[in-house]
């Protein structure tokens, strides 16, 4: 009985080892198929296996298979992008030296925050080929090689251009600012519309389910503005264009919006902050500010919250305060004339750093009762304006980004291109 126990469990081994062996075989068989033909090179579907996984990884997505479905166009494509790069730099004698990689690394260790040999323990811990990472750093390499080489020249600014934008900023000085960060796909040829348009739905609902903006647009941000997470920093409202302002507008601090559809693609934002004009930081603002004291009962719940809300629909403005004071036989309010917000407690600044001339804050429970905060008069400051210096390195940098979507199109256009799955 035992023997034949043994023979069984060993038919059992062969029987699995067998098909252990041909589905070992058959995925080997898949992954070396032909994903993509750029030109005579081919993109396997190992690489598209491995680049996708890497994506996953790097902006923080869930590893399921819808993701990895979700991802496939737009990591194919990204691949199909540095094929042609490479293909071009090869093609122009640039080469990524072992001192281009090194220095590149030590970069994403930076911006990345890792200490030395981070991005080596981030592959261990990640399980990513390290092959998919360090091609994806060569490409990118190559092609910032190849655009300083072709393109910079083309790319000067000059002295008329500089005073043009220098007069733009005085005269602009005190219009509304909004911080953003961006991403952008690009739209090269109608047969992509559908495709672009899915691919930044999918972005969005990502980012709304919690995958960080900044990770995503380094992975797949088609802008310049990717290397440094989308950040594009404190952008005049009035210079977008019509589209992506009216989109920006609806849009809260702390929000991003839905993908805007705009010149050579879609563009996704994410608003970070916003201000009346071009200014230092909030606390160096100037403000004189109200103090309203409501007199109420702790222990009744309701009637303190029925009359804050009768405060705050009540008061439009600081005249408004000495007439609900004698509504409800309140201490006459109270004005403090300008005050910065550093000079403020702790507790009480987030209360009032958001308000607008005229808007009164949430109640602050305190022994006497609720205290209001009204900001009757709020004064920002100018910033110093950019440099002529810093002003002809935005301009060149917009230039240069803008001619090598250029060039990129271009190559594409001309390439042989054959997707096969």
């Amino acid at each position: 009985m035992r023997s034949r126990l043994f023979a069984l469990a060993i038919a059992a081994l062969i029987s699995l080892g067998a098909v252990l062996g041909y589905a070992s075989a058959a995925w080997a068989q898949d992954t070396l198929r032909i994903a993509a033909v750029v030109n005579d090179e081919v993109i396997s579907v190992y690489d598209l296996v491995t680049r996708t996984h890497l994506a996953i990884v790097s902006s923080g997505l869930p590893d399921t298979p819808e993701t990895r479905q979700r991802l496939q166009p737009q990591v194919l494509r990204a691949l199909i992008d540095e094929k042609i790069q490479i293909q071009e730099a090869t093609r122009q004698n640039i080469t990524a030296t072992e001192a281009d990689m090194n220095a590149a690394i030590e970069q994403i260790e930076r911006n990345n925050r890792m200490q030395s040999g981070g991005l080596e323990e981030f592959i261990r811990k990640t399980g990513i080929e390290r092959s998919a990472i360090m091609a994806q750093i060569r490409a990118t390499i190559l092609w910032q090689k190849l655009i300083g080489r072709r393109l910079r020249a083309t790319t000067q600014v000059g002295e008329d251009e500089i005073d043009e934008q220098m007069a733009q900023l005085r005269a602009a000085q005190g219009e509304p600012e909004v911080l953003l960060s961006e991403i952008f796909l690009a739209v090269d040829a109608p047969e992509q519309e559908e495709q672009v348009r899915q691919a930044s739905t999918g972005i969005v609902e990502q980012i709304r389910n919690g995958v960080p903006f900044n990770d995503i647009a380094r992975q797949f941000s088609q802008s310049a503005s990717a290397a440094t997470g989308g950040d594009i920093g404190w952008v005049r409202t009035s210079t977008l264009e019509k589209e992506i302002a009216a989109a920006v507008a609806h849009t809260s601090p702390g929000q991003i919006t839905e993908p805007v559809r705009a010149v050579g693609g879609y563009y996704i934002y994410a608003v970070r902050q916003r201000r009346s004009g071009a200014s230092g930081s909030g606390d160096e603002g100037r403000i004189t500010l109200a103090q309203f004291l409501l007199p109420v009962d702790s222990a009744d719940t309701e009637a303190r919250m029925k009359a804050a809300e009768k405060v705050r629909s009540s008061a439009s403005g600081c005249e408004d305060l000495g007439r609900l004071a004698k509504a409800f036989d309140a201490p006459p309010p109270t004005k403090m004339e300008r005050l910065r917000l550093s000079d403020l407690a702790p507790q009480i600044r987030p209360l009032v750093a958001p308000l607008r001339s005229g808007e009164i804050s949430a109640p602050l429970e305190i022994d006497q009762g609720l205290l209001f905060l009204m900001v009757c008069e709020r004064e920002t400051p100018r910033a110093p304006l950019p440099t002529r210096e810093q002003v002809a390195d935005s301009l060149s940098r917009q230039r240069l980004d803008l001619q090598a979507r250029r060039y990129l199109r271009d190559l594409r256009r001309t390439a042989f291109i054959d997707v096969r799955i």
